[in-house]
């Protein structure tokens, strides 16, 4: 990925390559509902894997979601609370 520059130079983000598994982002979970989940920032979509082995993809959930979900005290409550219901099945 490269940066994208702001007007004043400032860096914004960064450009996509067409590459996109290269930027998702996972993590494991310590928890009885969730076995890891991952993110994609070029499509917002998040993918939670649970701890039965089900597989789920939600769309639009942006990095703040994100990244509340790893700071998440129990990240199965967060989940139940913010994405479940929240966001769109894909």
């Amino acid at each position: 990925m490269s940066d994208i520059w702001t007007p004043q130079g400032e860096t914004y983000g960064e450009a996509p390559t067409g590459d996109d598994e290269l930027d998702v982002e996972s993590q494991d979970f310590d928890s009885t509902r969730i076995q890891n989940a991952s993110w994609n920032p070029n499509n917002r979509q998040l993918t939670v894997t649970f701890s039965r082995g089900e597989e789920r993809t939600y769309e639009g959930v942006p990095e703040d979601v994100w990244r509340q979900m790893l700071q998440a005290p129990s990240v199965g409550r967060f989940f139940g609370q913010v994405i479940s219901g929240g966001y769109a099945e894909f």
